[in-house]
């Protein structure tokens, strides 16, 4: 599953361009992530380490909507403490 990550990880960088100064994705990239966690909770569906299976699209949109509920509450929380 880790060989799974970075092959995802690797994929997106060459999709971005790849150059000197950029050969993985930025951790500000946050679509990066959903298809990360997709990739990997695929690969446990592929090798039946998964007790939850669903398709590769499924999981980015449950990553998705995970992500981006918990930035909204980290960015609340920053406002609060700023």
């Amino acid at each position: 599953m880790v060989i799974e990550a970075s092959s995802t990880l690797a994929a997106y960088a060459r999709a971005k361009g790849l150059s000197r100064d950029y050969i993985i994705p930025r951790m500000d990239e946050w679509e990066v992530y959903y298809e990360v966690a997709a990739a990997v909770a695929h690969k446990a569906v592929e090798l039946g380490y998964a007790r939850f299976k669903a398709s590769k699209e499924e999981f980015r949109r449950v990553a998705k909507e995970r992500i981006i509920a918990a930035r909204k509450v980290i960015s609340e929380v920053n406002s609060v403490v700023d």
